[in-house]
């Protein structure tokens, strides 16, 4: 099965948005063709995103989904930090 890295805007719009290509790729996810890959970094930023009461009604959805968590430990930390600091992206999309 093939793993895709997806970016915390795009599990945003899976949750909310009704646009064909999300429509997709939420039935790739559940269909299992595909699975999906976040950190959880993402699950701090939708909270953010979304505010805590739309959060709390989507956050089983999100879980449903065919989706892998990464935690974050100290290796991931490290390298994050070095992509931040050699490509210059935002320490979340490093994570």
């Amino acid at each position: 099965m093939n793993k895709i890295l997806i970016d915390t805007m795009h599990i945003l719009a899976l949750l909310t948005s009704k646009d064909e290509s999300y429509v997709k790729l939420s039935q790739a996810l559940d269909d299992e063709k595909i699975t999906g890959v976040i950190s959880v970094t993402t699950l701090a930023e939708l909270l953010i995103f979304l505010g805590n009461d739309i959060y709390k009604k989507k956050v089983n959805e999100l879980l449903s989904l065919n989706l892998e968590i990464i935690d974050t430990d100290r290796t991931i930390a490290i390298r994050a930090g070095e992509l931040h600091m050699t490509y210059k992206l935002p320490l979340g999309d490093a994570l």
